[in-house]
């Protein structure tokens, strides 16, 4: 429950965290300079500084009269006061506090600062991304209608005045289980640009099963049958871009179809138990999954009866005089050397311009540049009125 303010002025915390996940490389990038830059080590050494030292005061100020920096070293500790509130670092200071393990004896600092970093990247980091993609989804003139059907749900709920749904929210917070669309446009967004997967350990006992789908008939009569693929001394990890874009589980997979959410099993959109995993299952499911999606409903709820944000790779690439040039140092080198001053071909997925790229998290490449403009929502309609009243051009996503 700590305020950063960034909506106001730079914090250095989200600052430096920021500037730690671009400088980031996970093995599976094709330049090398993006991961043998010699400045790299120093760079995060030098955000690590800053992120502790912030989080650190943070802790000291939360807890001033129990001295949090320092566990009790006693042999029967009293047992732990109910923490003020259920934010996880009052539950986990409790619980370190209640420790009776001679090893947990060391400063809670270090123990605390590892979790609050991974928890401010899944909560900020994710989202965002998730944000991007619902404007730019929305934004396509080809899911014009998707957005009206968005407008008029809203208006429904919160009234034909779009002012008042921050005051509505805060006394009826219920409101936002009366979001259908809403929801199902947020689920068919995951689905199309998933953010993150999770990894698992391989087993010695543990396989995994694959049938391809059946072949044209051979002249052989030859077949393929399942395979069994052992996982031991591999690390497992699920491609969900894969697995959501799949013909095999999802009928249209790769168009935008938040009806697909709201029909019955009956229904040929009806999609298959387990097959939608953004935030995944069992024992590494996200535990910040409902918050993600509540905040997720806030800003479409106080945003799209007001707000168009719409993607300008276009003027994006003429400004750099490329497309699709890396992010980092590592990839302005790659992109000087390997263009020797002329335009490369616009890069796309299957058309699709904001493709994801892996930092930290799957993100809009290139940053998701975009202009912003305010319109107004007539209330029965949804026609927009009025000229642009802001714009802009920013390489950093939409924040």
């Amino acid at each position: 429950d700590h305020k950063f303010n960034i909506q106001h002025s730079p914090n250095p915390m989200t600052t430096a965290l920021r500037s730690q996940i671009r400088w980031c490389s996970f093995g599976a990038e094709p330049n090398p300079f993006d991961y043998m830059n010699p400045f790299k080590p120093l760079v995060h050494w030098y955000n690590t500084r800053i992120m502790n030292k912030y989080m650190t005061k943070v802790l000291q100020e939360r807890y001033p009269s129990s001295s949090p920096s320092k566990k009790p070293n006693t042999t029967s500790p009293p047992p732990p006061t109910p923490p003020k509130s259920k934010a996880v670092i009052d539950l986990a200071h409790t619980k370190f506090l209640s420790s009776t393990y001679p090893s947990t004896t060391q400063s809670f600092a270090p123990t605390a600062l590892p979790q609050m970093k991974l928890f401010i990247l899944g909560g900020h980091d994710t989202t965002a991304t998730t944000i991007t993609y619902l404007f730019h989804l929305l934004s396509l003139p080809q899911h014009s209608t998707h957005l009206l059907t968005l407008q008029k749900e809203h208006t429904r709920v919160f009234g034909p005045n779009p002012a008042s749904a921050a005051s509505m929210l805060t006394q009826k917070p219920e409101l936002l289980n009366q979001l259908p669309y809403t929801l199902a446009t947020i689920k068919e967004t995951l689905r199309l640009f998933p953010v993150v997967t999770a990894p698992r350990a391989g087993k010695k006992d543990h396989h995994l099963t694959y049938t391809p789908p059946p072949p044209p008939p051979s002249p052989s009569g030859e077949t393929v049958g399942t395979m069994k693929l052992p996982t031991r001394h591999c690390l497992v990890w699920s491609n969900h871009h894969a697995l959501h874009t799949h013909p095999l589980y999802w009928p249209d997979p790769h168009i935008f179809l938040p009806e697909r959410w709201l029909v019955g099993p009956e229904h040929r959109l009806h999609p298959i138990k387990d097959a939608w995993r953004p935030f995944e299952f069992g024992p590494r499911a996200c535990i910040g999954r409902e918050l993600a999606v509540t905040e997720l409903k806030v800003v479409m709820v106080l945003s799209l009866r007001g707000v168009r944000v719409r993607g300008v790779y276009g003027e994006w690439d003429e400004g750099v005089g490329r497309a699709g040039r890396a992010g980092g140092w590592g990839g302005r080198i790659g992109g000087w050397w390997g263009t020797n001053g002329k335009k490369e071909r616009k890069k796309d997925v299957r058309g699709e311009r904001a493709y994801q790229i892996q930092l930290g998290s799957a993100r809009a490449s290139d940053g998701f540049p975009a202009r912003a403009s305010l319109v107004e929502w007539d209330g029965v309609e949804g026609e927009e009125k009025g000229e642009e009243k802001g714009a802009g051009v920013k390489g950093d996503g939409v924040r």
